[in-house]
């Protein structure tokens, strides 16, 4: 009887381990049966297909542990101790590499199921993971500087907001004159500025520092573990970078200023907003610096890409002087004509190259595309304080006499006197030196056009005058 009963445990076992072994093989999930020291001991085919070692390759000579990513080896280890401790099989996610190297995140499950067997599940979730993995850049990136964004820059200072990262130091970075970039050459170039100081803060900060774009043209750095001297020393290398740019537009310029946590009691908001002040309070010290070498970066634009020659400029500044003195203009104004003399053109740097540089006749929108460079130039020199005193004679420098000129057709008198006078000198160096006309030609040529587009008043005593 026992030796019967015995046969028939038998068979019923075997039974079991076919159907057990037949499941295992046509599952649709990866699985594997592994022993107690991680070895391999039977595949099926799907695992084959997940990681490319064939069945003799792996069963009794691979480990586990061999095909899991060196950084996750540990928290694999973690979760074995966890699972025995606990006598429970949770999921985990692993990053393991098949035979051609590449990289696949697994969900990985384990189940023990002899003595020292268990069965190892592999569930390849690579695209999910990706995809999340997209989401979740999505939702903490900026998306124009690759640079995080606010709700993640908020999340992190929170978490670092702890005694473990004092000193931590945060600075407060502003693009200065973007706005002014935006309506000169559009927000495509505004766009490229912003990208080029993304560039810097991150090449001037350590990996582990954390730096978002907070809005527009403000940006924001957290430094743990770093006092006010050397995130002051941070700065000195996001200006030095500055320095080193070479573009072929206007020099970048950024606004800095830094504050410190020194104690676990202090209010982070307040630090931020100590910052904050001290990068404003940079900008108003540096405003005039700034603007200084803005105007020459945009006054070198306007001869570097061939708008106006340095020769034209030239010789309308030592017309528009003595003509000045003719008309016996205050200092004041003479001064304006000097300015007049090297950026009564700036808007043109604002209009596409291909557009002023054709060869052949305009087309109508083309026209209008030039024409813009008075309201494009005025729209410069209100930017800078320097610069008002000559504004309207910039963007007033195309109107005639009898209002049949631009952009606003305005006539007479109502034309300042500063766009009145630099018209009349405009016109005598372009038909003399780029038409090639003599000096008698012109001046008869302007003599004809007194009251209608030119000052009869000017034009006299400018042909009558001794300045050529």
């Amino acid at each position: 009887m026992d030796i019967y009963q015995d046969s028939k445990n038998n068979r019923r076992m075997k039974q079991s381990e076919d159907i057990y072994k037949l499941l295992f093989k046509n599952n649709g999930t990866a699985m594997f049966i592994s022993e107690d020291d991680s070895s391999i001991a039977l595949i099926n085919e799907k695992l084959e297909d997940l990681i490319g070692y064939s069945k003799e390759e792996l069963e009794a000579n691979m480990k586990f542990e061999d095909l899991i990513v060196a950084d996750d080896k540990i928290k694999f280890k973690c979760y074995e101790k966890q699972r025995r401790k606990d006598d429970k099989s949770d999921n985990c996610e692993l990053r393991i590499v098949d035979k051609w190297g590449n990289i696949k995140t697994v969900l990985l499950q384990i189940e023990s199921i002899m003595e020292s067997k268990s069965i190892v599940s592999l569930i390849d979730i690579s695209r999910r993971k990706e995809f999340e993995e997209r989401i979740e850049h999505l939702m903490y990136h900026d998306d124009l500087t690759e640079l995080y964004n606010r709700s993640y820059y908020q999340k992190m200072l929170n978490c670092l907001d702890d005694v473990e990262q004092l000193p931590l130091s945060i600075i407060i970075a502003d693009n200065n004159r973007l706005k002014l970039i935006n309506d000169t050459f559009g927000h495509g170039q505004g766009d490229k500025v912003i990208k080029l100081v993304a560039k810097i803060l991150k090449k001037s900060t350590r990996d582990r520092d954390i730096i978002a774009r907070w809005g527009g043209d403000e940006f924001s750095i957290i430094l743990p573990n770093t006092d006010i001297d050397n995130a002051k020393k941070v700065i000195k290398r996001i200006k030095r970078e500055v320095e080193k740019v070479n573009v072929d537009i206007i020099m970048p310029s950024i606004a800095l200023g830094v504050a410190t946590k020194t104690d676990i009691s202090q209010n982070i908001e307040e630090i931020i907003k100590l910052a904050e002040r001290r990068m404003y309070q940079d900008k108003l010290d540096s405003k005039r610096i700034i603007d200084n070498a803005m105007i020459i970066s945009l006054e070198n634009n306007l001869t570097v890409s061939n708008y106006e020659s340095k020769d034209h400029i030239r010789r309308i500044k030592s017309l528009l002087l003595n003509f000045g003195k003719i008309l016996s203009l205050d200092q004041e104004n003479i001064n304006h004509l000097k300015l007049l003399a090297r950026l009564h053109d700036i808007g043109k740097i604002g209009i596409p190259q291909e557009v002023f540089n054709k060869s052949t006749s305009l087309t109508k929108l083309e026209k209008s595309q030039l024409k813009q460079h008075c309201e494009i130039g005025y729209r410069i020199a209100r930017s800078f304080q320097e610069l008002l005193p000559i504004a309207n004679a910039i963007l007033f420098h195309h109107e005639c006499w009898d209002g049949e000129g631009y952009p606003q057709g305005i006539k007479e008198n109502r034309i300042p006197l500063l766009a009145r006078i630099i018209s009349i000198v405009h016109y005598y160096d372009i038909r003399t030196e780029v038409d090639s006309l003599s000096h008698q030609e012109v001046l008869k040529e302007m003599d004809q056009m007194k009251g209608k587009r030119f000052d009869p008043r000017l034009v006299d005593e400018f042909i009558n005058s001794n300045i050529f």
